[in-house]
Formats: C-alpha cells, structure tokens, sequence
C-alpha cells in the first residue's frame, strides 16, 4: 500500500509528551498496514519550556526515544498536504506541549506549529485521527459540534463538552468517526484495562484511516 501516514508526537512518555503505549501500537499498525510513516514533533511546547516538569525537556529530542526512524520539526505546514492521513497518539503531555489547557483562565488554543499542520490537511481532505487526550485538541482545532471519544468513563469529558465537542462513548476496542469532517478517535490506553484492547482501537483507527485517505 503505497500511502504515507504523519505521526505527530509531543515527546516521550504519558505526563511529558507523547504516550509510548499509544506510540508504538500506531507505529505497528502502521507496519502490519503496509504503510510509510513519518514522525514529528515540535521543537518548542505550547508552554514555555522553564514551566514544564523538565526545564530541559524538548518535544522534538525526546520523540526520537520512542522511534528509531528520523523525527522531524513540526515547523511547515505545507508539508501536511503531502500525506494520505495524520495520527496524533495520547498521553497527556500532548496537552501542555500543543496546547494551554493546563491554564485554567486562559481562552483554549494550540500550539502555532500544529495547529497550521492540521489546518492545512484539514484544507486538503486529509482525515486526521487522534489518541486519547489528544482528542481534546479537535474542538479548539476545528470549532464546536466535533464528534470524538475520550472512552467510557472520561474525567476530562467536562472539559471536551465545555470547548464544544459532541461526546460518544466508545470502548478501548472501538472508534467513533466525525464522517463529515474525516476525523476519528479513539480512547487508546487513556482508560483500556489491557494493552490489547487499546490495540485493537488503535489497529482499527488506523485502518479506518487508511480507508478514508484520498
């Protein structure tokens, strides 16, 4: 399958970056797929660097913990359009690094690096699917009336209905896909019991993805 999925990630690890259950299943799933991946991450966090649990902690450097292949700066959205699909894996350093939701008073917003790579694949029809938390960043992305999943027994889903997503609950096994808007989501191991059922919402994610794609 000749198509090319971005892998857009927040660093390493479920508090400071990018989940690395989450991470890897996408990347598997990617290979069982016969697809190419490209990772990336920004090189700066929404939040200035001194305020994160690791002054010197960068997105960029510690994504490349958690592939072997090269990661690159999320620093042109012109790139978004060269790709059949955009996967951003969970965990909850996804919210500091591409966004201030960890501020309570302030208005939401994304990271500028990522929220001009969305809106640019957004621009050319490229579906976007999101992990766990990282599902939060659709309704500041693309407006109110976004239906995604935070799973079954969400704690963050007061925040998801306040920025004006459309809640579904969906097991660790399933999706819920926003056909109108190509996007997906899926709860990832924010809530699974057992790596395996993550698994098989991330490996239906994918697939799904991949059906979707121009």
């Amino acid at each position: 399958m000749n198509k090319h999925i971005a892998v857009i990630l927040a660093g390493c690890g479920h508090q400071m970056g990018s989940s690395a259950e989450d991470t890897v299943l996408t990347l598997l799933q990617l290979d069982h797929a016969g697809v190419q991946s490209q990772c990336f991450a920004p090189e700066q966090a929404h939040i200035p660097p001194a305020n994160l649990p690791s002054p010197t902690s960068l997105p960029l450097a510690d994504a490349a913990k958690l592939t072997r292949q090269p990661v690159l700066p999320l620093n042109d959205e012109t790139q978004a359009k060269h790709f059949d699909g955009i996967i951003i894996p969970g965990g909850r350093g996804v919210l500091s690094v591409f966004s201030n939701l960890d501020q309570p008073d302030a208005t939401p917003e994304l990271q500028d690096e990522l929220a001009d790579f969305l809106a640019s694949a957004h621009q050319n029809d490229i579906p976007i699917a999101t992990i766990g938390l990282a599902t939060l960043l659709l309704p500041i992305a693309f407006g109110e009336g976004i239906t995604c999943t935070l799973g079954q027994e969400a704690a963050m889903l007061g925040t998801l209905m306040h920025l004006g997503g459309l809640h579904r609950h969906c097991e660790a096994d399933d999706i819920v896909i926003d056909h109108a808007q190509k996007l997906l989501s899926t709860p990832g191991t924010l809530e699974a019991e057992h790596l395996s059922h993550a698994a098989k919402g991330i490996h239906c994610l994918v697939d799904r993805l991949l059906e979707l794609s121009n």
